[in-house]
């Protein structure tokens, strides 16, 4: 059994230490990165130790392929600040394909995680920067769309556009402030 597959962790109950660790996770399919977060960087994490469904999340990532997590294990991770460097580039290619890629939560929480990080990872990472910035102006536009064709039966949306809107404001004034 994958560890997508397994009950989820309550706030009352650790990891089972019977359990073999690391988790086991499918491997990544022909052509797709099977290389994990914790070969990268050559740092094992071990068995977490703290009582969290984040941190038992994050440790448990790390363990699988790069080339199949999901667009809500590249939020999770990325919102942890977990080796963005390695996955920034596996989350604007996601948002490439869909700028309001969904997690868990609603249209863009990728996209709102990647557009918070600090503005010293834009400036150490240009390049990503660049591509970030097409984005969000993308995504201001699909926002924009998406609001137009609502019908009122859409109003039940799990989160105001405007959250994510008001990133990427503040994700273009902060990068046009730099430049």
């Amino acid at each position: 059994m994958s560890y997508d597959e397994r009950e989820p962790l309550t706030e009352n109950r650790m990891e089972d230490p019977k359990k073999p660790w690391p988790p086991r996770f499918p491997p990544a399919p022909p052509g797709r990165d099977g290389r994990t977060l914790t070969e990268i960087e050559a740092d094992d994490w071990g068995r977490p130790t703290f009582d969290s469904y984040l941190v038992q999340t994050c440790h448990a990532l790390r363990h699988k392929p790069l080339g199949t997590l999901t667009v809500e294990d590249l939020r999770i991770l990325i919102g942890q600040k977990v080796s963005v460097p390695v996955l920034m580039p596996l989350a604007l290619d996601r948002l490439e394909e869909d700028v309001l890629a969904e997690g868990d939560f609603f249209p863009g929480d990728l996209l709102k995680n990647v557009l918070q990080l600090d503005a010293s990872f834009w400036r150490a990472y240009p390049d990503y920067r660049r591509r970030a910035l097409l984005l969000a102006k993308d995504a201001l536009v699909a926002l924009e769309s998406r609001a137009r064709a609502a019908e009122p039966a859409d109003a039940g949306e799990r989160v105001d556009p405007g959250e994510v809107r008001d990133v990427i404001r503040a994700f273009l004034n902060s990068t046009e402030a730099a430049t």
